[in-house]
């Protein structure tokens, strides 16, 4: 490929917001590779569980932090979510708030419940209003609180905030 369209070829983020073409087109290709093998450092190991029942959200969500090197697992409530940190171990949760069985309030209340559990950070994602979730998600363990639909590069920095 050559030309305007160079940006697209392999290896560029395709979840970044930047999409400026023009003359500085290769200073920024190589600033977004040394930022990518910043990211699989920071990344390296860190073991994420997604807790989030619509399915579209879940598979691009993990397809985001799967790019940048996260290992992650999956589930589709609380219920399922806490089975899978009763018999493995992760370095953060990202849940959903409306989520059916188990919602992410309770589930909140159920990692603070949990001498074990409640020292994993969680981060919310939700579609909420966030004023409102932050004045109803109080929990210690949470770190940061995302709207739906993501906004990837302010995901990416809570990920480096929370893992550096």
């Amino acid at each position: 490929m050559s030309g305007r369209y160079s940006v697209l070829k392999e290896g560029n983020n395709p979840f970044s917001s930047d999409r400026c073409l023009g003359q500085s087109h290769i200073t920024r290709e190589q600033s977004g590779q040394q930022q990518d093998r910043k990211r699989e450092m920071t990344s390296k190991n860190k073991k994420i569980l997604l807790v989030e029942d619509d399915e579209s959200n879940r598979l691009c969500l993990r397809d985001f932090l799967e790019y940048h090197g996260y290992i992650c697992q999956e589930a589709d409530n609380g219920v399922e979510g806490l089975d899978k940190l009763q018999s493995e171990s992760f370095d953060l949760i990202i849940t959903d708030l409306n989520m059916p069985i188990m919602n992410g309030y309770q589930l909140l209340d159920a990692l603070a419940n949990n001498p074990s559990l409640e020292r994993i950070p969680v981060l919310i994602a939700t579609g909420e209003s966030l004023t409102e979730v932050k004045q109803k998600a109080t929990h210690p363990s949470v770190k940061d609180i995302i709207s739906k639909p993501y906004d990837f590069p302010k995901l990416s920095q809570s990920l480096a905030t929370l893992f550096s």
